[in-house]
């Protein structure tokens, strides 16, 4: 019997990486569009800290974003799959990133209401073919 743990604990903390603004400082040629996965979300009482392996990000709780983001991952906990969170880097915003779901990765999330962190497991896709290099 095979296992595979969905999430990998041997990563550092999120704690332990920069803001986002920090990151971009840190790395100047990081271009428009970029597109950064999430891996967890933190619930706080003034709002969400998205943890990706590059950066943090932080959504107030009671912005447009915010409160679309609390109802994504309402909706993501009830199904066995869900859109994956990620990060669009917006430059000529205030903010720098704008937040949505992919809709061609999916990813599986689970609520952890001691820690009130959403994890978030990207599914990857296996491929539909095999691949055609059998000899004839």
């Amino acid at each position: 019997m095979g296992f595979y743990s969905i999430i990998d604990e041997s990563q550092e903390s999120g704690e332990d990486l920069p803001w986002l603004n920090e990151y971009l400082e840190l790395n100047p040629k990081t271009k428009d569009g970029l597109v950064f996965l999430v891996s967890s979300v933190k619930a706080t009482k003034k709002g969400y800290i998205l943890f990706t392996p590059e950066f943090n990000a932080f959504v107030w709780r009671n912005s447009k974003p915010g409160t679309a983001l609390q109802t994504g991952l309402s909706d993501s906990v009830q199904v066995n799959s869900y859109p994956q969170l990620a990060i669009m880097i917006k430059l000529k915003i205030s903010n720098k990133f704008v937040i949505g779901f992919l809709d061609d990765i999916m990813g599986e999330y689970q609520w952890n209401s001691e820690t009130t962190v959403f994890l978030i497991a990207t599914q990857k896709s296996l491929p539909l073919d095999t691949p055609s290099n059998a000899k004839k």
